[in-house]
């Protein structure tokens, strides 16, 4: 269950960091007169296909992805995943952010049957919204300025037109670049992460229906249990002796201290 090289789901490294972690190269201002569409949010279902490759070129991770997304800025992520233990069973893992409940939640489906709800503050559910939304946002704002008119940073994708937008983690030396649509929001349509090693993540929307998503991407299964990230981690480990979902211990511990500081604010707040 471990994705040692997955950049896109950026919730789970949000929970941990409260940040994105990726860097713009430095772009100058550009004269306001080109124009890109502002912040519109808008409701949309969409299905996605994530692949990565090894270093040799060879594919070793496939998902299908399907992305309901509302107006208000919350989001649905269901994710086709493996049983890790190479015996084929599939599953989805769901990751839900609903604004105005202040919630990040995960499920795991049906491998443990679990629920993992996290409550937000108020700054660090705005960092998991602004990460998926917008062109002011989601930090690419500057490039659009200057590539919106460049030859051969403009294509269509789906219908929609699309700018070309590189961006480099200068620590890690990881690559990206994003095809987005300025006029919806600055949704990414296409995205390649390229790693110093040469391994390879592709992402790329295979379609995309403009309207209110199903209430059912946002259901969360009344008989699953909700745990605790160490308790959630230690079910999947029963169920699966020698796999874990997450291999770095300091991780864990974060994640189990926002949890718990998070579910006492909740229980303070009602």
């Amino acid at each position: 269950m471990q994705r040692p090289r997955r950049g896109f789901l950026l919730a789970l490294v949000l929970v941990t960091s409260l940040g994105v972690g990726y860097t713009a190269k430095p772009q100058s201002k550009s004269p306001s007169k080109v124009a890109v569409t502002s912040l519109k949010l808008t409701d949309f279902v969409a299905h996605v296909r994530e692949q990565e490759f090894s270093k040799s070129g060879l594919t070793f991770g496939a998902s299908e992805v399907t992305i309901g997304h509302r107006a208000d800025g919350s989001w649905a992520y269901h994710r086709s995943v493996y049983s890790p233990d190479g015996k084929g069973e599939t599953g989805v893992l769901t990751e839900l952010l609903d604004v105005p409940a202040k919630k990040y939640v995960m499920i795991a489906d049906p491998f443990i049957k679990s629920v993992m709800t996290f409550y937000l503050t108020d700054e660090h559910l705005h960092r998991l919204w602004a990460a998926e939304n917008g062109c002011e946002a989601t930090g690419v704002k500057e490039q659009l300025w200057r590539q919106a008119i460049s030859p051969g940073q403009r294509r269509q994708i789906l219908g929609l037109d699309a700018v070309r937008v590189e961006r480099t983690d200068e620590r890690s030396g990881l690559r990206r670049v994003i095809w987005v649509a300025p006029q919806f929001d600055c949704l990414a349509l296409e995205q390649t992460e390229d790693y110093p090693d040469g391994a390879r993540n592709n992402r790329s929307f295979v379609s995309l229906h403009v309207g209110p998503p199903p209430q059912s991407l946002f259901e969360i299964p009344a008989d699953y249990i909700e745990r605790s990230p160490i308790a959630f981690e230690a079910a999947f480990e029963a169920r699966f002796p020698g796999h874990r979902i997450w291999y770095n211990p300091n991780i864990i511990r974060a994640k189990q201290v926002e949890y718990l500081h998070g579910r006492e604010r909740h229980l303070q707040e009602r």
